[in-house]
């Protein structure tokens, strides 16, 4: 599963620290480190909190895209 490596791109790509994107998710700083280092999966309320604070899609996160795409908050808001 891609979701650790994929994670810790996304969270680099913002300029954020395991803690400050744990903050923004509701979980502990050593919790973000688990699912970067796959030793655990975030639950899908996570996942999405997840989404929503680095802008990506699931599909990116589990590895069904290549790219970085508009999360689904994104493409609400051009609606």
């Amino acid at each position: 599963m891609l979701i650790g490596k994929r994670l810790r791109e996304a969270r680099k790509a913002h300029n954020l620290s395991a803690e400050q994107l744990g903050n923004m998710i509701g979980v502990t700083k050593a919790a973000v480190s688990l699912y970067e280092n796959e030793k655990r999966n975030p639950k899908i309320e996570t996942l999405i909190e997840i989404m929503y604070a680095l802008g990506v899609s699931s599909d990116y996160l589990l590895g069904c895209l290549l790219y970085t795409s508009p999360s689904p908050r994104d493409s609400w808001a051009s609606r």
